[in-house]
This record gives C-alpha cells, sequence and structure tokens, in this order.
C-alpha cells in the first residue's frame, strides 16, 4: 500500500504564511475577508491553518488570486 502525501494539502500556521508571502498578520485576514487570500482551515477552536497548496497557487499570482469561497 502506498502512502503518499500530497504536499498540496500540508497544513501552514501563521508564522510560516507570513514568513512565505511577507504580508502581516492584518493583511492576510483583510485579504481574506474580500477572498483575496487563501481562506483557513479550522483546526480547533482557536487554531487555524492554511493548505499549502493554496498558498502556492496565492504565490504563484497574487494580484490575480480569488478564493472560491471568501471567509466569513
Amino acid at each position: 500500500m502506498n502512502t503518499t502525501i500530497d504536499p498540496a494539502m500540508h497544513l501552514l500556521r501563521l508564522p510560516q504564511v507570513r514568513a512565505m508571502t511577507t504580508l502581516s498578520r492584518t493583511a492576510i485576514y483583510d485579504s481574506m475577508r474580500v477572498g483575496a487570500f487563501p481562506a483557513t482551515v479550522k483546526l480547533g477552536p482557536k487554531h487555524v491553518a492554511w493548505r499549502a497548496g493554496e498558498i502556492a497557487k496565492w504565490l504563484a499570482d497574487p494580484t490575480g488570486y480569488r478564493c472560491e469561497v471568501a471567509a466569513a
């Protein structure tokens, strides 16, 4: 049985996302609100993460990226 994990599905926490994008926390959440940045995946009551594949898509075209569902 092959148990290869797709790297695009890895989860990144806020410090990793900030380092990769050079955006501030406020800029990330403001962009999420208008659908211009990938939405988070809820890990628990106080913890979220981003899918690495979605961050990679954003990095490839930051001005053209549009999230399928804007964060509420």
